[in-house]
């Protein structure tokens, strides 16, 4: 998929890059105000970097290592972002605790 992106970009075509970024799948605890999310991405091989105080993401914070990471204490949002070499890949997404409790409730689980 990846070589299609590069001949694309040769020939100057907009195209969505949303494999890069990053998909959510959360769940709920045992206590329903409690939430873990797990991380991923539709293309394997990129670093995942998150933050839970509202501030922008990057090499400097928390690496997701592949295990679901739990909601802290008085957090009310996640912010994510997709790099690979150093370098910003995917679209930061940032997601309110209160809407990935609403998604839950609907059924939906990931993002």
């Amino acid at each position: 998929m990846e070589t299609e992106f590069t001949r694309l970009d040769a020939a100057d075509i907009k195209y969505a890059r949303s494999a890069y970024n990053v998909i959510l799948t959360p769940k709920r605890g045992a206590d329903r105000g409690e939430f873990t999310v797990s991380l991923s991405t539709e293309i394997k091989g990129l670093d995942i970097y998150y933050t839970f105080d509202l501030t922008n993401p990057d090499v400097h914070y928390p690496k997701y290592s592949g295990t679901p990471i739990k909601f802290p204490v008085g957090a009310t949002q996640l912010n994510v972002i997709t790099y690979r070499d150093g370098k910003p890949i995917g679209e930061q997404v940032n997601i309110k605790k209160e809407d990935l409790a609403k998604r839950v409730d609907q059924g939906r689980h990931e993002y």
